[in-house]
């Protein structure tokens, strides 16, 4: 799924190592949440404003769903082409 970063939020787990929570909006300007577990927060961080491509599965917690994130990678902007 792509999104479009919102926010994220940090939190430590038990093992005081972090996991985050990010909120998105997807290509119908729906919002979205993600849980970013530990063992994936290192090797896919969050790299600020822009859109990611979010690999993971939809899982509901509360009764509310939220993308568990597998993999996370913001996708790069291409640029304005320049009119001559």
């Amino acid at each position: 799924m792509a999104g479009l970063y919102v926010c994220e939020k940090t939190v430590h787990a038990k093992n005081n190592k972090k996991m985050w929570f990010g909120t998105f909006l997807d290509a119908d300007g729906n919002f979205f949440d993600t849980t970013h577990f530990p063992n994936y927060t290192s090797i896919y961080p969050f790299r600020g404003k822009g859109c990611y491509l979010i690999l993971g599965k939809v899982v509901e917690d509360f009764g509310f769903p939220s993308i568990e994130v597998i993999r996370f990678a913001k996708l790069p902007i291409k640029e304005n082409p320049v009119l001559e």
